[in-house]
């Protein structure tokens, strides 16, 4: 992690990313804040977020003046140099990871025997489901072609199929799929526990990536 923290994020890359996040969860395109960008997500755990590409005067004074509960402030900041500059109302989250990766993407990992996978295309992506030989649900992801770039979302495998391999069979697959329809810029945000798969595959840290809020 040595340098991580001086690492600077690309504010047309988040930008674009955020849109992707937004038509993957089908909530309204992000409107621009400032430097940054407001989502009204309107969910029942997420009212709306802001994200920032850095930790501006304009984000610290959304962190003075925010005080309802569930609105998130997201920034690509290392978690440990800002914690502890938030209001005492905030609480902060573990840090996330923005990755990024360019070029051709690996070749398709092969199913463990007995799993089928399908591939289910939308108005604005792709996406990718797994299933055990018993038929039970085992991993699935989405990916989203936002503008010139493929940003990847909501990849999951089920605890008990763990170990299988099936998040890099997810992964190249949807890879693959938003190479052949022209995108050769992937983008998401991963978590610590996510962060080793995307490595082995190629993608590499773009900026660490910090989330806060008001709990009820």
């Amino acid at each position: 992690m040595a340098g991580l923290g001086a690492q600077i994020a690309d504010p047309e890359l988040i930008a674009t990313w955020l849109k992707g996040w937004a038509l993957a969860h089908e909530v309204p395109l992000p409107a621009p804040c400032g430097n940054g960008w407001h989502v009204e997500v309107g969910l029942p755990d997420q009212k709306a977020r802001y994200v920032f590409a850095a930790p501006e005067p304009a984000f610290w004074q959304l962190a003075e003046t925010i005080t309802e509960p569930l609105v998130y402030l997201k920034v690509c900041a290392p978690h440990d140099e800002i914690k502890n500059l938030f209001p005492s109302r905030w609480a902060t989250e573990h840090r996330g990871f923005m990755m990024t990766r360019q070029g051709p993407p690996p070749p398709v990992q092969a199913l463990p025997a007995g799993h089928r996978l399908t591939l289910t295309e939308r108005s604005t992506g792709l996406t990718c489901t797994v299933h055990a030989e018993d038929g039970s649900h085992a991993a699935s992801g989405s990916v989203v072609l936002a503008d010139d770039m493929a940003v990847y979302d909501r990849i999951r495998t089920e605890d008990k199929h763990r170990r299988k391999g099936l998040g890099s069979v997810i992964m190249t697959t949807l890879q693959q799929a938003a190479h052949d329809r022209g995108r050769r810029r992937d983008m998401l945000c991963a978590s610590h526990m996510g962060r080793p798969l995307y490595e082995t595959l190629g993608w590499q840290v773009h900026s660490l990536y910090t989330s806060a809020v008001i709990l009820p």
